[in-house]
């Protein structure tokens, strides 16, 4: 089972696909979500996005920003991606 996610900035579209699971860091620490997560809106902190896609991680070191998760997708929406 898998979720749609996309990692945006404000000058392009970083990533997008389907995620088995997605570790951002929040503000208060990091957050994990799987498919059918329940709705969620919050803030991020500055730090390192981990994106499991086939049994494999991706990382992305983001500035702060905001994740949305409604539906079954994940926004992921940064200044910065390094």
């Amino acid at each position: 089972m898998s979720m749609n996610f996309k990692l945006i900035t404000p000058e392009r579209l970083v990533a997008e696909g389907q995620a088995e699971m997605i570790i951002v860091p929040g503000e208060d620490g990091e957050l994990g979500f799987l498919p059918q997560h329940t709705p969620v809106l919050s803030t991020l902190k500055a730090g390192k996005i981990r994106i499991k896609q086939g049994g494999n991680y991706s990382e992305f070191t983001v500035d702060k920003g905001f994740i949305e998760v409604f539906e079954n997708r994940v926004n992921i929406l940064t200044h910065t991606v390094l």
